[in-house]
């Protein structure tokens, strides 16, 4: 078993993350989604894809059904994405429409599908999560916006509902002048590769974003951003013309000074709130990042997979750190 090719060790450490995500892969998810080779095989000596995976069948450490991959004896995994499957197509129609409603809030640039749903592996109990992408010197004004439009369609979920299916959960805010996200591990190279740019008007900023996060690739072996996905909510004209008027409005100093009002208010409160000084998780505020992760599961994620590879003496010394949160 020490003999491993560092395909094969990329391939069954990438099982072992995504079984504590209870998530079997696609052959292509694989290829793409595979903790890069180079952490396991210095001299990036490797078999063919093909010959890692039956490499992992033939030992037994690792099984297939219907062209989904997963640790040996995890079957039941199948079945369960299946069932998601049919669940994310549901809550994809939701957060469309949901998007649909933001479309004329000013100074919103992307709107990214995050979380299970970008997975497609939600549960019927699964909120919507966004990432949202601001202009930037607007990034309070906005987060108001948007939060005062989805919480009179009632579709906004709140820091005190601890479980609010098809809600839409608005907890990562970042600027198009600071699209690099700062916060790197295992966890979230696999969170964000998987992101879905469901509404955006400039196609090179979500290049942009792309280039700006290359640092996933030292978690993923491939990363691409589905531009022109069948999930992209498109613009509409009135709307765009409504959005560049309040841009305008809202862009010199009366949106300076909302901007300064929003911010005092803001950090007060989210300073004041028991989410703030929470263990475990991260909570960010700044003028060029909102983050409000403070039940974050990437420590007992990274905990479970690091005991796991641990277990298995063929990956040596091998560990993932978290992100950098809260002790």
């Amino acid at each position: 078993m020490n003999s491993l090719s560092g395909s094969a060790r990329a391939i069954l450490a990438t099982l072992i993350y995504y079984d504590g995500l209870n998530f079997p892969l696609t052959q292509i998810e694989l290829e793409s989604f595979s903790i890069p080779v180079s952490k396991f095989d210095s001299n990036l000596s490797r078999l063919d894809f093909i010959s890692a995976i039956s490499e992992l069948q033939r030992i037994n450490l690792i099984t297939e059904k219907n062209g989904y991959y997963m640790l040996a004896n995890r079957q039941s995994l199948y079945e369960q994405r299946i069932r998601r499957r049919k669940i994310a197509e549901k809550k994809w129609q939701r957060i469309q429409r949901e998007v649909r409603w933001l479309r004329f809030v000013p100074f919103i640039e992307i709107l990214f599908a995050s979380g299970s749903l970008a997975l497609e592996n939600p549960s019927l109990q699964s909120d919507l999560d966004l990432l949202v992408v601001t202009r930037s010197g607007r990034i309070w004004i906005t987060r108001v916006l948007i939060s005062l439009v989805l919480s009179l369609r009632r579709t906004r979920r709140t820091r005190y509902e601890v479980i609010a299916p098809d809600k839409v959960c608005l907890n990562h805010y970042i600027t198009d002048q600071s699209l690099a996200i700062p916060f790197r591990s295992l966890y979230t190279g696999q969170l964000y590769a998987h992101l879905m740019p469901i509404f955006f008007e400039d196609e090179r900023l979500v290049r942009k974003f792309k280039i700006d996060n290359n640092w996933i690739k030292n978690y993923v072996t491939q990363w691409s951003l589905p531009i022109n996905s069948r999930r992209r909510v498109q613009q509409n004209y009135i709307l765009r013309v409504v959005k560049q008027a309040l841009a305008f409005f809202l862009g010199g100093r009366v949106g300076n000074w909302l901007e300064g009002l929003a911010r005092d208010y803001q950090s007060r409160r989210v300073r004041q709130s028991r989410d703030f000084r929470t263990l475990g998780g991260r909570v960010t505020i700044d003028d060029t990042q909102l983050e409000f992760h403070p039940h974050s599961p990437e420590r007992r994620l990274i905990d479970n997979f690091n005991q796991a590879v641990k277990a298995r003496t063929l990956f040596g010394n091998y560990l993932e750190k978290d992100s950098g949160l809260r002790a």
